[in-house]
């Protein structure tokens, strides 16, 4: 638990702190999920997040999607932990993390119906 709480910390500090990368949001993500790192980003309401990126690409209403484990940061449930969507349109920055974390979830689907299609995924 102290440990995913001083990751969680590095990921605030290191989101507020972005000096931005020369790849877009797609590479990046794209290269967090291929590589298996976990994903800080931060959203619309200026929460940071701790993610662990499992699907990202086309929702079925034109919408690009970000599907991943939320392992840190705020939920509207309360519940930092849990599947969440991310509307890219309201992620404000993005920066890979060196943590790694081992895989897809044991509950994951990558069949996930939210998709019309993927540009990247587990």
């Amino acid at each position: 638990m102290r440990l995913r709480r001083t990751i969680y910390s590095l990921f605030i500090l290191a989101i507020l702190c972005n000096d931005g990368m020369a790849l877009d949001r797609m590479d990046l993500v794209c290269t967090a999920i291929k590589e298996r790192k976990l994903l800080g980003i931060t959203y619309s309401d200026g929460t940071p997040r701790l993610l662990e990126p499992h699907i990202y690409g086309l929702g079925n209403h034109g919408q690009v999607l970000l599907s991943a484990y939320q392992i840190g940061g705020p939920r509207v449930s309360g519940d930092m932990h849990g599947w969440r969507s991310f509307s890219d349109e309201k992620i404000v920055k993005v920066r890979i993390s060196a943590v790694g974390f081992s895989g897809p979830r044991p509950d994951y689907n990558p069949d996930f119906t939210q998709f019309s299609e993927s540009f990247c995924r587990l």
